[in-house]
């Protein structure tokens, strides 16, 4: 997307924006205004400020946001004071939306939908203020997030949306196989036995990284972890999130912490224990396998709504930064 589109749309939704002067974060990812740039969602993306942008237009305001979001899948999220604003850019994404916050509800801590509007392709939601930093409690946020799992995954099982398939009949019938010579050197990294593995897919989050978790704590001062951001869901083989959490916080975050832990085998009892809840045996040996067949599954897959542009420049990286360390390994 543009930064004449962004502009552009960003003029359109002037009915659910505070007039005045909007201001463009880093990356061109969101428009603030000045009195937002300490804000959780501004600061966190924002080290410089960049060029302005005019809001205003007739009419009653339908919602007094000040911070406007661009998603990668075309919607965009609006923050007021108290509530998240999804503006969906079809009908299709807006069904998606309100089909996950059903479906995972069930199982993490997600926002809950408190106002819809099919015609608008509109939903709201309350904002979740983050009382924690991720970083300083990462280690505990793991162990949530492996805990949270690990029960979803004994719950899912008898789920309509519980299938099974190997990466050979994945292969065959992704469109995006005509792109293969882009991910050859990923694929050949894995192990051959793991193309013919029937491995369960199911519906997961997609893009779980430490910006899509928030900390907070509740009144006797326990930790919550909150899980938000679903616009990258999809039917991914079941161990594809733990995998997108470690490069997302080696890529973005800069962080190699929870990759070479897992390298180092620190995560291979948890390994063992999710792949028996799908009575499959979990290979210490094949680490850097695992990992190659997660990157595979995410440029093959057309579940989710992720334009494959943004993973042909993910996979540069991936073969770039981390691939190096995998052979290594």
């Amino acid at each position: 997307m543009s930064e004449e589109w962004k502009q552009r749309r960003a003029v359109e939704l002037h009915k659910y924006l505070v007039d005045g002067s909007y201001y463009f974060g880093d990356e061109k990812r969101m428009i603030y205004k000045d009195e937002q740039r300490l804000h959780p969602v501004v600061s966190a993306k924002m080290t410089t400020m960049n060029e302005s942008l005019e809001i205003t237009g007739e009419g009653e305001k339908q919602f007094h946001g000040s911070i406007l979001w661009f998603s990668s899948n075309g919607d965009c999220k609006i923050f007021s004071a108290d509530e998240v604003l999804t503006v969906s850019c079809s009908r299709d994404t807006y069904d998606r939306k309100v089909a996950n916050t059903a479906h995972f509800s069930q199982y993490f801590r997600t926002p809950p939908i408190i106002a819809r509007n099919a015609k608008q392709r509109t939903i709201v939601e309350p904002y979740i203020e983050p009382t924690l930093h991720t970083q300083p409690h990462k280690k505990d946020t793991i162990d949530t997030i492996l805990t949270d799992y690990a029960n979803y995954f004994t719950s899912i099982k008898g789920d309509a949306r519980f299938t099974r398939q190997t990466m050979n009949e994945l292969l065959n019938r992704s469109g995006n196989r005509i792109h293969q010579r882009l991910f050859e050197q990923t694929a050949a990294l894995i192990d051959q036995s793991l193309f013919d593995t029937n491995f369960p897919y199911i519906p997961l989050h997609g893009d779980l990284w430490t910006d899509n978790l928030l900390i907070t704590e509740d009144r006797a001062g326990e930790k919550e972890v909150w899980y938000i951001d679903y616009d990258t869901s999809g039917q991914y083989v079941f161990f594809y999130d733990f995998f997108k959490f470690m490069w997302n916080e080696f890529d973005v975050n800069n962080d190699n912490s929870s990759v070479m832990a897992y390298l180092h085998g620190e995560y291979d009892e948890y390994f063992v224990r999710v792949f028996r809840v799908f009575d499959l045996n979990y290979d210490p040996t094949l680490r850097a396998s695992y990992f190659c067949y997660f990157f595979l599954n995410y440029m093959l897959d057309e579940t989710s709504m992720l334009p494959f542009e943004v993973k042909r420049g993910e996979m540069i990286d991936f073969e770039r930064k981390l691939l190096p360390r995998l052979v290594a390994e």
